[in-house]
């Protein structure tokens, strides 16, 4: 009697709840797997943000200047970038600015940051003209325009919040296809600058893509919805110089709508009204060896958007620009060395480098 209880008992205690399906250790790793990957992404995320908002510290806790680290042909090509992409991040912001008015507060970074960006490149334009060089001199001119470029991009990221809330398109977003789609059929290019026509042929088709996306993801056709504005606006900007004689105009106008290949000697040169022809010349000189190894892949519409700035490289933390030429730094007309390194592209909008990373990805190489 004593024997068959304890053998019932023992079958009691392995068909009871507590023992499980066999499958269930199988779903607890894919759970466990799950949550580390999870955890890690964010680990990630958060250690890039700390990396962009905090100093760099020796072993006693106090504050390093990063310039320090940077030799002299180092420092400059870093102040280069930094000029180049707080640029497009300011012509960005503007152009989204003008389709989302009536945000002061935006308005009022914008200005603030195209102050401070002009400063910068004042300084810029200070050491391209020194004769005899002064390397201590030219050092710290690099570090204060890596300084300010920072304040700038800071400025910017501060409101791109309201402007992204302002933004939101709920039940906009049809409207505002339809009117990108209105605004292309009234630009008329005569097919002398090829870049128009290709900027043209963008535009359409991501208007296409955000119409096909906007049921399941709204966020993503928004992202093309960005692409498509800038990409008309480029296109009317370049069609409006074509017949003009004006050297200064089209100085502007082949930076403004070639500023993916333009750098900051260019950009600098055009602000000072005796050197427009040097300016010309610089921005020509650059767009002629923009040659990032994905372009060369991609059709004549992505290599439109790349090459007017409007798709930009996700994260850009350590000024690094996918585009370049000779006045990124390298000299000799040599491609910017950076140029192929691009893993995801996202629509230029408004903000600094922190906010390109929450934007979706338009195109992956």
């Amino acid at each position: 009697m004593l024997a068959t209880t304890s053998t019932s008992g023992l079958t009691d205690a392995s068909s009871s709840p507590g023992s499980g399906p066999a499958w269930l250790p199988w779903v607890i790793v894919a759970v466990a797997l799950v949550v580390a990957v999870v955890v890690g992404v964010l680990v990630r995320r958060s250690r890039r943000r700390f990396e962009r908002t905090h100093h760099v510290q020796d072993e006693h806790g106090r504050r390093v200047d990063p310039a320090s680290l940077l030799d002299d042909e180092t420092i400059e090509e870093v102040a280069d970038r930094a000029l180049v992409t707080v640029d497009d991040a300011l012509l960005a912001s503007r152009q989204e600015l003008e389709r989302a008015p009536d945000l002061p507060a935006a308005a009022e970074a914008l200005q603030s940051a195209a102050d401070l960006l002009a400063r910068a490149f004042a300084i810029r334009d200070a050491l391209d003209r020194a004769d005899p060089p002064d390397e201590p001199g030219r050092r710290a001119a690099a570090g204060q325009i890596i300084t300010t470029c920072e304040q700038v991009d800071d400025t910017l990221d501060s409101a791109a919040h309201e402007v992204a809330e302002a933004r939101a398109l709920s039940d906009q977003l049809p409207g505002l296809l339809d009117a990108v789609e209105r605004e292309a059929a009234t630009i008329v290019s005569d097919g002398s600058d090829p870049l128009a026509d290709s900027l043209l042929a963008a535009a359409r088709h991501h208007v296409a893509q955000a119409r096909k996306e906007a049921p399941d993801d709204r966020r993503r056709a928004v992202g093309h919805l960005r692409v498509a504005e800038q990409a008309v606006d480029q296109a009317r900007t370049a069609v409006t110089a074509i017949a003009t004689d004006d050297e200064a105009l089209r100085a502007a106008t082949l930076v403004a709508t070639r500023r993916g290949a333009v750098g900051a000697l260019a950009r600098a040169r055009l602000r000072r009204e005796d050197a427009i022809a040097a300016a010309l010349e610089q921005a020509e000189s650059d767009i002629a060896t923009w040659r990032p190894e994905h372009a060369r892949r991609a059709d004549d519409s992505l290599r439109a958007l790349l090459l007017a700035g409007v798709l930009v490289p996700s994260s850009r933390g350590s000024w690094r620009s996918a585009f370049g030429g000779t006045s990124h730094g390298e000299g000799g007309n040599t491609a910017y060395r950076g140029s192929g390194r691009v893993e995801r592209l996202v629509a230029a909008g408004f903000g600094g480098r922190r906010t390109t990373d929450d934007r979706p990805t338009i195109v992956r190489t």
